[in-house]
């Protein structure tokens, strides 16, 4: 809470000092979908909050999309819902970005914005070389790098949206080919 003091804001419903209740998490989930241009439900049991905010989104006219999980967990079986009711299936980072957006930043689209996709930082040339010839998941990575997790994360999720990276199997990511050259 105090990074978000430093960096952004804190808003709710509720004085200072209130005490969490469960009674509270559905007018705060009622915000989170009002506010949110999209809503991602990675796990969710058949009745569980997540649910109950996918259903207040879609009541604000929100997208909402739900990644797809095993048919025989419990924990999977309000995302499956989901997918079953006409909800989009979630595959892609890009399937995030707001329409109208660029991958990076947060500017419209326009033929005269900056083409920031051929500017690596070190961290991502490191991400990029670590997976070139060996598709790796990414605790490896991180292991790997010995870097700060979230910078770690952050730089994946850059080379992930620019369509450098993908993830394949065993929630494993490798360079796309066809950027091989590019890199």
């Amino acid at each position: 809470m105090d990074k978000i003091i430093e960096r952004g804001a804190i808003v709710s419903q509720f004085p200072p000092a209130t005490a969490p209740s469960k009674f509270n998490f559905p007018k705060r989930n009622y915000l989170l979908s009002g506010w949110s241009e999209k809503i991602l439900i990675a796990e969710a049991g058949e009745k569980c909050g997540s649910m109950l905010t996918a259903a207040l989104a879609v009541e604000h006219g929100r997208e909402v999309l739900a990644v797809p999980n095993s048919i025989y967990s419990r924990e999977s079986e309000g995302t499956n819902s989901l997918i079953e009711s006409g909800c989009k299936i979630y595959l892609s980072p890009h399937q995030l970005v707001p329409d109208g957006h660029n991958i990076i930043g947060n500017h419209p689209k326009t033929d005269t914005a900056p083409d920031k996709t051929g500017q690596k930082t070190v961290l991502e040339e490191k991400i990029i070389e670590i997976v070139r010839e060996t598709p790796r998941t990414i605790d490896e990575i991180i292991s790997l790098l010995k870097e700060d997790k979230e910078e770690v994360f952050d730089a994946i999720t850059k080379l992930e949206l620019e369509g450098k990276l993908k993830t394949i199997s065993g929630c494993r990511l490798e360079a796309r080919p066809e950027f091989m050259n590019k890199l």
